[in-house]
């Protein structure tokens, strides 16, 4: 619909993911079995590369801004979790390693990650109204999680812990971080979190100094994928390059 996709997106994600699969779990392109793996990662990455673009320009639309300090941000907040700091070269060691990716491509992946996660939140108004509707349910009735729940569906939202005690730290989107912040038994908001999949309603269940235990009540984001899918189903996302020519050009 008039947006173009960046082609460099697309071959930066195939090529971490290749980059991986080869170095890390010794993939044999060459076979039929890599073959299908390949084909698999180059739509995921031109799938991915599409919904990007697709944000972008709702984005736009919206004034909706995430600038390279927001990412770098984001970036610091995974150093330091909070018992151990990762140095700025062991982190570009890793992503080398990994990834085959220098910080600055790092960091811009991590721009677009966090710009179609609030381009999500900000199009999604059932799952607000939902998120909203069952924080009121909490409130109003001497009912479980599990049970306020159950009365919406599984269809509209989700039941959920951390099956025991976690470290305040642990890296699962935020919840930890935010049950840890709660007294026992106090209940959040509906929140929003780094997974940038849903809302989310947390009640703290356990505490120790270091580690937490918790409940969760997810209101999945649902309104962009729909918005995307009609686009393809209109026949309104175009490609001038085939995959297989993408894949011929990053070998």
């Amino acid at each position: 619909d008039g947006q173009q996709v960046r082609f460099s997106d697309y071959l930066m994600r195939f090529r971490s993911e290749k980059h991986y699969l080869q170095t890390k779990e010794n993939t044999d392109f060459s076979t039929k079995d890599g073959q299908r793996q390949a084909d698999g990662i180059q739509r995921q990455s031109m799938d991915d590369a599409v919904a990007d673009a697709f944000a972008a320009k709702i984005a736009r639309e919206k004034n909706i801004v995430v600038t390279r300090k927001d990412a770098q941000d984001y970036i610091a907040t995974q150093q330091n979790p909070g018992d151990a700091e990762i140095s700025d070269q062991t982190l570009i060691s890793v992503l080398q390693d990994y990834y085959g990716w220098s910080l600055k491509e790092y960091e811009h992946m991590i721009q677009k990650k966090l710009l179609t996660q609030k381009v999500r939140y900000a199009v999604d108004d059932v799952a607000r109204k939902v998120s909203n509707d069952v924080f009121k349910a909490i409130g109003d009735a001497e009912k479980s999680f599990e049970e306020v729940a159950a009365s919406f569906g599984e269809n509209k939202v989700q039941f959920g812990g951390s099956g025991g005690l976690v470290p305040n730290n642990n890296r699962d989107g935020g919840l930890a971080s935010l049950a840890s912040s709660q007294d026992v038994g106090q209940v959040s908001k509906p929140s929003e979190t780094t997974t940038g999949d849903a809302y989310y309603i947390i009640k703290t269940t356990g505490k120790t100094a270091d580690s937490v235990s918790y409940e969760y009540i997810k209101i999945p984001l649902t309104e962009f994928d729909t918005k995307l899918s009609a686009l393809r189903k209109d026949d309104k996302v175009n490609y001038f390059i085939s995959i297989k020519d993408a894949n011929d050009e990053e070998e």
